[in-house]
């Protein structure tokens, strides 16, 4: 919607990039036409590109655990694991990866888990023997169990 409104505002179009240094999205890949259109933008409202950046993550593993952080020019890319991450890409018939993440990341999110998930014993196993993670209650303090 933004992306549509700036089509015809120009002035909208340079108050969003006058200051703009950097756009970030994630949950889900940027559409290439709406890649595109930002570029674009920005070149005629400001004369260069912002970086654009991304990241993939899960509630159960953290906000990111792999990051695109470099100039690309194009959507889709995810990036690279972050310090202390493992990934396992795992392509399909049709080079659609699943992707399998494993270190330390995972375990220090174990608050994120829904406490009904938190009472199950492979998550307790899973907390305990790969970093040992405390979980937190909704008051944010540690318990003891699960």
């Amino acid at each position: 919607m933004l992306v549509q409104a700036m089509e015809s505002d120009l002035a909208l179009r340079e108050a969003y990039f006058r200051d703009l240094d950097m756009i970030f999205y994630a949950g889900a890949s940027l559409p290439q036409e709406v890649w595109t259109k930002l570029e674009d933008y920005a070149l005629d409202a400001r004369g260069r590109i912002p970086l654009m950046i991304s990241s993939w993550g899960l509630t159960e593993t953290a906000p990111a655990c792999v990051m695109q952080h470099e100039p690309i020019g194009r959507s889709g890319v995810i990036g690279v694991p972050l310090p202390g991450v493992e990934v396992k890409l795992l392509p399909d018939d049709e080079m659609r990866c699943e992707i399998r993440v494993k270190g330390r990341i995972s375990c220090r999110a174990i608050s994120t888990i829904p406490p009904n998930l938190r009472r199950r014993s492979t998550m307790r196993a899973i907390s305990s023997r790969r970093c040992g993670a405390v979980p937190r209650s909704a008051r944010g303090q540690p318990r003891v169990g699960f």
